[in-house]
């Protein structure tokens, strides 16, 4: 069916209130078209409490962003993007927002940009099968196709290298501390502070490092 929201005030919550499911769910899939209107401002929660909140302001919840990003001011405020249209308002922007940070792109270049670059790696991945098909031998002893190629690097290299760089980002540049922070958050107490510290910024880089070389000896 369709739903029609008349023009109100902006108040958050003041005109008419919230839509809520009767029934509670835990794993679903939620498909919705919907269209906005010049400078609109709303959006879809899920795994909501109703009764956090039980004064002014809508039920809190994680909240799936309606916004009309080039006439509403909250598209400029959050961090890194985190409250534009598609982004779970003010944690985790949408994945185009870099591109548009970075480039400067509007939302409808960074979209077809990215969808295009996944429609050309399937074009070779497909092709690779047939028309494209080789077989190439890897330093672990199998024979790979393509794929088998892209695993093989990821797995033996790109993985330990992003590992690596976290362990150095966290460890030594933003400090374990923030996290154990975190961790503590809601009176939780982490007991194994300095374990977590010497694993963090000595053990386990040492280990990701000897795996990386160990990958490129085999080559």
């Amino acid at each position: 069916g369709l739903l029609y929201v008349c023009a109100g005030d902006g108040a958050e919550s003041a005109n008419g209130g919230d839509i809520i499911t009767k029934e509670k769910y835990r794993n679903f899939v939620l498909k919705v078209d919907f269209k906005m209107t010049e400078g609109a401002n709303s959006g879809i929660k899920y795994f909501v409490d109703p009764f956090l909140n039980t004064g002014a302001g809508s039920a809190i919840g994680c909240e799936f962003q309606i916004l009309d990003d080039d006439n509403h001011p909250d598209a400029k405020l959050g961090v890194n993007g985190n409250r534009t249209l598609a982004s779970l308002y003010d944690l985790i922007p949408s994945k185009h927002e870099p591109l548009k940070d970075k480039f400067g792109w509007t939302r409808k270049k960074s979209v077809l940009i990215m969808a295009g670059t996944g429609f050309i790696w399937s074009v070779v991945v497909c092709l690779g099968y047939n028309i494209w098909y080789f077989e190439y031998p890897l330093p672990n002893g199998a024979i790979g196709q393509i794929l088998d190629i892209f695993d093989y690097v990821s797995n033996n290299v790109l993985m330990p290298v992003l590992a690596i760089l976290t362990c150095i980002l966290i460890g030594w540049v933003v400090s374990p501390r923030l996290l154990v922070g975190e961790m503590r958050l809601n009176g939780y107490n982490f007991r194994r502070k300095g374990l977590y510290f010497v694993m963090l910024k000595f053990v386990v880089p040492v280990m990701l490092t000897v795996l990386l070389l160990t990958a490129f000896i085999q080559f």
